[in-house]
This record gives C-alpha cells, structure tokens and sequence, in this order.
C-alpha cells in the first residue's frame, strides 16, 4: 500500500474509532474499573462463633475450640484464636489505606503482606500501628505482646513510641505500665527500650506453625488467581506496536483524550488509558516479553505522571500494587510493581521505607548465594534512595520519623551479621546523622548520640568475635570497626566527664584490638591476625613497661632521648624474668657509658638494688635487704 492511501485508510479508522470512543466513554469508564471496595467474610469458623456488621464494622468472635478465620477484600487474611474477640473496622475502598482493629482479648494473626493496608489495632492501654505484613498479636491478662513475622510494626503507650522490627517479639505488661504510668511516660527511648527490649522471635508453636501453613496457600492461591485474571482478561491495547491496528488505536486514544475537554471525564479517560497501558504490561510480562512490557510500562510512566492525585486514582493503583505484591527483582511483574508503587509513596520517609521493606522482602526469599547478592543490590538502592530524600527532610516530626527508619535499619544489619561492613554501615549513619541534625540541641540529642554510641560499641564486639571465626573476613572486619570507632570518637561529649567514663569502660576491652586495627601492623596482615595481635599485644605491654622505667627514672639528663629509651629497653627485655618489679633506675650522663643503677626493685617483698652492664649482661654491687651479696662484677646474666 503506497503511503497516501495508508494514511487516507489510518485518519478514516481513527475519526470512527475516535466517534465510538466518545460516544461510548461514560459507559467504559464504569464498565473498565475494578470494584476497588472492601468487604470482609467469613471463612472460616466454629459453630458457636459469633459475627455481625454494620457498615463495614464487623464484630468478631472465634468460639471455644475453633479459630475464625475472616477475608478482607481477596488479600488480607485475618485470623482469631478461639475465644477471641474483635472489632474491625474497613475503610470503605482502597483508596484509604488503614484498617482499624480492636482487640477485647485474645490472640490475632494478620496477614496484609499482598495488599497496600496499614494496620490499627488497640487494645485497653496500647495502639500497635503495622506495615502491611504479617503479625501475631496477642492481648491476655493485660500483657499485650507483638511479634512481627513480615515487615516492621509500631507500639504506643503512654505518649511513648516502640519499634517492633520484623523477626522481632516485644511484650508489654499492663501491671508494669500501671504500677509506673508516671515514670514511663517520661522515658526517652533509649530508656524506655531497656524497660522493654525487643527479643528474637520465639519458636513458633502450633498457632503459629498452623498459620504460616495456610497463610502459603492462600498466597498461592491468590496469585493463581491473580495470574489468572491476567490471561483470562488480556489487554485492552494491542501488544504488538509495529502493527497498523496499534498505531490506529493509538492515533484514536491521543485524539480522544485532546477532545475530551470535560476535566473530570478527561481524568478518567487518562486513567483508563494509563491503566491499560499498565495491564498490557503485565500480559506481556506473563507471556515472557519483557522488552513489551517494558515499553507499556514507559507508556503507563508518561500518562502517570500528568494525572491528578483523586480517589478513583489511588484505588486503581492500589488494586495493581496489591496484584504485584508478593513479587521480588527479577520476577515478572517486578517492574511493574516498582513503577506502580513509586506512586503510592509521596514523602521522602515513605519513598526511603518503601525500599527498605524491598530489602526485607528480598532477605526473605531466601537465604542461598544469589539472594544474598540481591540483598546487597538491594541495601545499595536503600542508601542511594535515602542519600536522595533524607536531605529534603527537616522539622521535630521528621527527626522522630528518621529515628524510628534508623532502628529498622540497625537492626537489619544486626539480625545479618555478614552485612557489618564498611558501606552499610555508612547507610546506617546517614539515618543517624540526619536525625541528629534535625534535633534541637539539647539534654534530648545527648541522650540520642549516647544511644548510637552504646549500639556501637556492641556491633564492635559482635564484628570483632565474627573476626575470629573467620566469618568475616580481617580486611572487612578492620575497616567496619575503625569506621564504628571513628564514629564513635565524633559522638562523645566534650565536657560531660561522667559519660566519658561510662563509655570508656564499656570500650575498654577492645581498645587494644581497636588500636591494633589502626596500627601499621595490621597492614600487612590478611586474614590469619592472632598471632599479630599477640606480637602486638606483646609490643605494647613492653612499651608501657619501658615508659613506666623512664617515668619513674632519674639521671640521664645529659644523654639523648634514643639513648634513654635505648637503655630503659635492654633493662625491660633482660630482666622481664627475674621476678623484680617496682624498678626505679638511674640513667649514666655519659652516651657512651653502658651501665645502669637499679637503685631500688622488688624481690618477692624484699628491696634489691644492684649495677647492671646492658653490654656484658652482668650485675654488680647487688644489695638484697640490707645484705650487699656481690661486690665485683661477677654475676652474669643469662636472659634466656
């Protein structure tokens, strides 16, 4: 076909696709959107269970000897231990983004991890704030305890904030809040972790076993489902883009779009335009065309970023965010679930938590060679997106936010030891060192440079003892440490003397070591360092010991300081098995003279004095007690 007559041919088609489409819009419109609402059923229950609803409340009761077990909408899973009892309240569509739970008593399971829902639940004294994931909440006799198995959690209490981080159980006793309401309300959070540290997960038992089972086929049923709907649904755009139907429908979608001058219907024709180029990216994903569905996810990029936030809008991407959820780098739907939830984040702490939560779903995934590798992948992109947003970031609020951030991080890196290394813990500083910029100066950030110092100081010990295992290798371990000193050198108080103390204690046991890491010796060393460390050890003991002879030394004073260190050295080497201690020398005044006096020593509770000849290792002129035993030089010294 020569070029006029395809042109002719592609105006025709496009001006009759163009009539239909706007004829037909209003209709389309509804006809194309998902039902985005929420509703919650039962599934699962024992004969005397009770459950009601009004709106979207639903009242919860399990019976005595069966769970209830009730889904949200097609991802979220909740599940009460029986004799449990709950409320729980929906928004009304995915456009709001919290679910709110009451927990009267009992034991709660929530699996949210395949949707875009934050979760409220409260209890008598406490309100627990998670991400969406997976939680075991347990409320009996007042004890409320929260144990986060996917994603992290939050729990308040008397004005007063903790962080739950995944794979990490916090409980909390309503005897120890009520009997100390005062005292903990003041609490900052270093304080106030210590009255309630956060623990290992515990071993699960038959609750929770039974959960993690059926929480696995019900992912895989949804995604089944998900899949499903896909290829069943196909797209809505041609997939092929060098074709003439693609061009015609796409020459007819940009006419229909500039003559659609409504704003209201123009945002959703550009919605539904948008959303379809996201869905045939999906389709050609399933069908292992990736470059595609990268194509159609460049087209869904562009309509994107023109349209307006509305609820409509954020519904639809909620709905896509949640079909894509459970995917990880290198999946299928993995790009397409990053383009489509970089929309749903607005903030730079929700940008930089949105990635941190990729770093733990990728560290879930596994635990072989190459997921390891695709947590490092991961942790970078963390510190390049955090590197980006925590410096837009000021103001009280934001500092407690970027605290909070922080935790979640250091405690990543702690459950992970292999990952204590030099780049990752400058990401974690950067958390550190930005909520510390965005506090006042105070009694408050003291407290908090003190927190930081203490987490420190332990990650020293734990890389150190990895060091020794040989899990870690020595040029790893050395750099990691020397940063964690370096940054605890520029956290210590200038004036508080008593922290100072603290501090220096707590490190005490590894100053050596630490001194040893920045010592020229290490340089050479590669991975075998004990012995080094020894000879170091050794060296230094020895050099503490000449000084103490020079400190404690008279004469000399008319001889060089290499000649005084010089002879301090022979005395300290040769006589280091005799048994004397407490020595007090006097130096010659002459540089070439090779005799020493031990005007005093310590035998065994006995005063000795003698000469010692440094050249012919021989004493002379020996008083023990006040018995002069040898006059003339006539006792030679053997040194081995």
């Amino acid at each position: 076909m020569n070029n006029p007559a395809k042109k002719i041919i592609l105006a025709v088609l496009s001006i009759v696709l163009v009539t239909a489409t706007l004829f037909a819009d209003q209709r389309l419109t509804r006809a194309d959107n998902e039902d985005t609402s929420l509703a919650l059923r039962v599934a699962d229950h024992g004969d005397d269970a009770v459950f009601t609803h009004q709106g979207n409340v639903y009242a919860l009761q399990a019976g005595a000897k069966a769970r209830l077990t009730a889904v949200i909408g097609e991802s979220v899973v909740v599940r009460l231990e029986p004799g449990s009892k709950a409320t729980v309240s929906l928004p009304y569509d995915l456009s709001q983004s919290v679910m709110h739970v009451s927990l009267s008593s009992g034991r709660v399971w929530i699996n949210s991890l395949h949707s875009t829902l934050i979760t409220t639940l409260t209890t008598a004294a406490t309100t627990i704030t998670a991400d969406p994931g997976i939680f075991d909440i347990s409320y009996k006799a007042a004890q409320i305890t929260v144990t986060s198995y996917n994603r992290s959690a939050k729990i308040e209490f008397l004005n007063n904030n903790l962080v739950v981080p995944e794979n990490r159980s916090l409980t909390v006793e309503g005897a120890k809040l009520n009997g100390n309401r005062a005292t903990i309300a003041k609490l900052r959070y270093s304080k106030l972790y210590k009255e309630f540290p956060y623990t290992a997960v515990p071993a699960p038992d038959d609750w929770v076993t039974k959960n993690q089972n059926d929480d696995r086929a019900f992912a895989d049923a949804y995604m089944q489902k998900v899949t499903n709907a896909i290829r069943e649904g196909g797209p809505k755009v041609s997939v092929n883009q060098s074709g003439v139907l693609f061009q015609v429908a796409s020459a007819a979608k940009t006419i229909t779009r500039a003559l659609t001058l409504d704003p209201a219907r123009k945002n959703k024709t550009y919605i539904r335009a948008a959303l379809a180029y996201f869905d045939a990216a999906l389709y050609s994903a399933l069908a292992g065309d990736n470059d595609v569905s990268k194509r159609w996810l460049d087209e869904f990029s562009t309509l994107a970023s023109g349209i307006p936030s509305s609820d409509e809008w954020t519904r639809e991407l909620a709905v896509r965010a949640a079909r894509t959820s459970s995917t990880l780098s290198g999946d299928a739907f993995f790009n397409a679930h990053e383009t489509v939830n970089a929309l749903l984040v607005h903030t730079p702490l929700e940008r930089i938590h949105a990635q941190f939560n990729n770093v733990l779903d990728v560290a879930a995934s596994g635990n072989d060679t190459e997921t390891q590798a695709r947590v490092v992948t991961a942790l970078r992109q963390l510190g390049a997106v955090a590197k980006d947003n925590l410096v837009q970031m000021g103001g009280a609020d934001a500092a407690t936010g970027v605290f909070f951030e922080s935790v979640l991080v250091n405690d990543f890196l702690n459950r992970t030891p292999r990952l204590l290394r030099e780049e990752f813990l400058k990401i974690a500083e950067l958390f550190e060192s930005t909520h510390l910029r965005l506090l006042s100066k105070g009694e408050f950030s003291d407290d908090q440079k003190q927190f930081f110092m203490g987490e420190k100081i332990n990650r020293i010990k734990v890389v150190h003892g990895l060091m020794e295992k040989d899990d870690v290798s020595f040029k790893e371990g050395r750099s990691a440490i020397l940063l964690l000193a370096d940054q605890i050198d520029a956290l210590r108080p200038t004036t508080d003397t008593a922290v100072l103390s603290y501090f220096d204690n707590q490190l005490k046991e590894q100053s050596q070591f630490i001194a040893f890491l920045r010592s020229s010796d290490a340089d050479n060393v590669h991975e075998n360092f004990q012995e080094s460390f020894a000879q170091f050890t050794a060296n230094v003991a020895d050099i503490k010991k000449v000084n103490d002879l020079l400190s404690s030394s008279t004469g000399g004073t008319q001889i060089s300081l290499f000649r005084r260190e010089e002879l301090a050295q022979i005395v300290n080497t040769d006589i280091a098995t005799t048994g004397l201690t407490q020595i007090k020398l006097v130096l010659p005044e002459d540089e070439g003279v090779d005799i020493v006096t031990l005007q005093s020593a310590n035998f065994q509770g006995t005063t000795v004095s003698a000469s010692y000849d440094t050249v012919h290792k021989v004493f002379s002129n020996i008083t023990f007690g006040k018995e002069q035993i040898w006059k003339r030089a006539d006792w030679k010294f053997n040194p081995s």
